[in-house]
């Protein structure tokens, strides 16, 4: 009954949204729009490779801080200033990333050449972080610089392509690396869970590839299920009080350095997933 009601609300707001975004007359706007161009001076190599610099330095301190993983290792905190300050200059990579390809679709060769060989060090970088939102993030800035930067139309199949690989082997093969929340151990041995992911990876039959491919990807869009877990199980489960959630919503605008004691905002989710 509750994944039914569930299955119902689910169902009714996909409607409401459709229905709105339809009565907005926003797509038609949408379409009135031209894609804008990059324009301006040149984009200097020396911002790229200053990004560089500041973003893997700020890594290497990440690493040595234990928040390198998804799951960070035993120990480790992410809630303090200081970790929250390093987890956000530790993106400064990706932004010279998005320059360097905004250079290559404009044909500057000095940073424009660096564009690929960056986007392979990204995922290099990522992969063995055993976060699905990384090899996200890298993709969706590719497919981003490429829409903006170059005028040439978007290559839509290759862009498929794209995601039905990440579906049915990129995403399986983190699942098979870092195990179900880290329980493999991947933190403390990388290299040997890595060679176990490569090898379950390899072995599978296509059905297998299939098959577990649209069972992860289907995982992460349980909606339907976790409404009616809520609405079954009642609230009592998640940890925070009543209010809790909202006041953590409120201090979000607050910097950390006035309000040290914050929640992270980060952890929410995976909080709420596991209660």
């Amino acid at each position: 009954d509750g994944l039914i009601y569930a299955v119902f609300l689910g169902f009714t707001g996909w409607v409401c949204f459709a229905t709105g975004f339809m009565v907005s007359g926003y797509s038609r706007v949408a379409r009135c729009i031209k894609r804008p161009l990059p324009v301006g001076t040149a984009i200097h190599l020396p911002l790229v490779a200053s990004l560089l610099a500041v973003g893997w330095l700020t890594r290497m301190e990440l690493v040595s801080q234990g928040l390198y993983f998804h799951y960070a290792s035993p120990g480790s905190s992410s809630a303090s200033v200081f970790a929250v300050t390093v987890v956000a200059l530790a993106k400064l990579p990706l932004v010279a990333v998005a320059i360097a390809g905004v250079s290559h679709y404009r044909g500057e060769k000095s940073t424009g050449r660096w564009y690929w060989p960056l986007i392979a060090i990204e995922i290099a970088w990522s992969l063995p972080t055993g976060e699905r939102a990384q090899i996200i993030s890298i993709a969706i800035l590719a497919a981003v610089v490429r829409y903006y930067g170059d005028p040439r139309p978007f290559p839509w199949r290759t862009a498929a392509t794209a995601v039905v690989m990440c579906s049915l082997v990129v995403f399986p093969f983190i699942t098979l690396y870092r195990g179900t929340d880290g329980a493999s151990g991947y933190q403390m041995n990388t290299q040997k869970q890595l060679r176990t992911a490569v090898d379950g990876t390899l072995h599978r039959s296509p059905s297998d590839v299939i098959g577990d491919g649209l069972s992860d990807v289907a995982s992460r869009f349980s909606g339907a299920a976790s409404l009616a877990a809520m609405t079954t199980q009642g609230r009592a489960r998640y940890p925070n009080g009543a209010g809790e959630t909202v006041s953590d919503w409120i201090g979000a605008f607050v910097p950390r350095f006035i309000l040290s004691s914050k929640s992270n905002p980060g952890e929410i989710g995976n909080k709420f997933a596991k209660a």
